[in-house]
């Protein structure tokens, strides 16, 4: 086993550089054709850095490092990935919105925040901030065509790993990077087989061509919905990645501690409780921070339940569709809610004294239309009536079978490295 050093720079520990001799070695034949047809200059992957990274992610197998690598040098050559990468360092790339292609693409993919290098979480690794609950996943795929949307997401990785292997050679240490993923606005449209469309765009790039450059995963304002969306994106994603991943809810005191726990107030936006401007974001022109949390496609309801009464929205859902849910009391605090099918009274769920706010949602996957009932109840209530905004959607959502056929795994070259990766993991631990 490598020594724990293993993320060192200044100086690269003995059994480390031993082990990146011996994966050079493994590797000669390759590196030896790249340098014949670039006048003797290696590809951006062979530094020792980036070696250590793919020898950390494999758990330091070297036939599977090997085997991942041939692979990766293969597709940067097909993509033409190394000319990407120096496209950024001559520019002096510190912000997507300087990426060929991004100010089509940003208009519609919200990336949020590259601070990489800017603030640097407590650990002293990078931090991004995204904010996937933005995205309008149909007007992605009906104004980004798949190719343009895949080439800008590799110029958008090829711009992480480069900004972190600068970090990590003035730092003297292997510089990752955690993302904390809002999920303000998450609604019906990301079950759909657009949002697979711009997740499946992504998610192969990271996962198969490029090693250790994620440190932690920190999902914030799931609502309930969430669970439903990540069991539509978990098939793409590695057991490494997963081990990564920890989904924090509404409770903002929750994630606000999460947070502050992770990362000094400094390097946080006042969107999230931090003391940066969010004015510091590297945002789309036009973003509105105040409106981050809304979902303007869910239709608004305002209900008056009197003292002792009830008030009720009726949602009909076709078959394969799903009706989402969320309310908040404007006036007064305390309400309950039960959903129930209005073809035969069963309840489907039930929210008991709310306080405050709460969401909710329920898939028909019968083979006919269903009227769901929504019943806002204040019988416990005497002497106070309460306000209650409501906002509903009811959409077709994709199927696991769908999202299956469109997440074909790729090529067989392209599985077996994913495999590889999710074997070096499980070793791990």
């Amino acid at each position: 086993m490598v020594d724990v050093d293993h993320w060192n720079l200044s100086p690269i520990g003995d059994a480390m550089a031993a082990k990146i001799l011996e994966l050079r070695a493994e590797l000669k034949p390759e590196t030896d054709a790249y340098a014949a047809a670039n006048g003797g200059a290696a590809s951006p992957i062979m530094t020792d850095q980036s070696l250590i990274r793919y020898l950390k992610g494999e758990n330091y197998d070297l036939p599977v490092v090997a085997k991942r690598m041939r692979f990766t040098l293969k597709w940067r050559e097909e993509v033409g990935a190394d000319a990407v990468r120096a496209g950024h360092i001559a520019r002096g790339t510190r912000a997507t919105t300087s990426i060929e292609g991004a100010d089509k693409i940003t208009r519609t993919v919200i990336l949020g925040s590259t601070m990489l290098g800017e603030t640097r979480a407590k650990d002293g690794d990078a931090i991004v901030i995204r904010f996937p609950g933005q995205i309008d996943p149909a007007m992605v795929k009906a104004s980004v065509p798949f190719d343009e949307l895949t080439t800008y997401c590799i110029s958008y990785v090829e711009w992480v790993a480069e900004t972190l292997e600068r970090l990590s050679l003035a730092a003297g240490r292997i510089v990752r990077y955690h993302v904390v993923y809002d999920m303000s606005g998450l609604g019906l449209k990301h079950m759909s087989s657009d949002f697979v469309f711009v997740m499946k765009a992504q998610t192969k790039l990271f996962q198969v061509h490029f090693a250790e450059l994620l440190s932690t995963i920190t999902v914030i304002n799931a609502p309930s919905l969430f669970t439903a969306v990540f069991a539509l994106v978990r098939p793409m994603m590695s057991a490494e990645t997963l081990s990564k991943l920890s989904v924090i809810g509404c409770d903002r005191d929750a994630w606000r501690a999460r947070l502050v726990e992770m990362f000094p107030d400094a390097s946080m936006p006042a969107l999230l409780g931090g003391t940066m401007p969010n004015s510091e974001l590297s945002m789309p022109v036009g973003f509105d921070f105040e409106l981050a949390g809304s979902d303007t496609s869910m239709t608004a309801h305002d209900l008056a339940v009197s003292a002792g009464g009830k008030e009720s929205v009726d949602l009909v859902v076709p078959p394969a569709s799903t009706a989402a849910w969320k309310f908040h009391l404007t006036r007064g605090s305390d309400i309950t809610l039960t959903a129930t099918r209005g073809d035969d009274g069963t309840e489907v769920g039930s929210w008991v004294r709310v306080a405050s706010a709460s969401d909710g949602f329920w898939t028909n996957s019968g083979d006919e239309p269903v009227t769901l009932h929504l019943e806002f109840d204040n019988s416990f209530s005497w002497l106070k009536s309460k306000d209650v905004k409501v906002f509903t959607d009811v959409e077709a959502t994709v199927s696991g079978e769908a999202v299956a056929a469109m997440w074909d795994g790729g090529s067989e070259a392209e599985q077996e490295a994913a495999a590889g990766g999710a074997a070096g993991a499980a070793a791990a631990k």
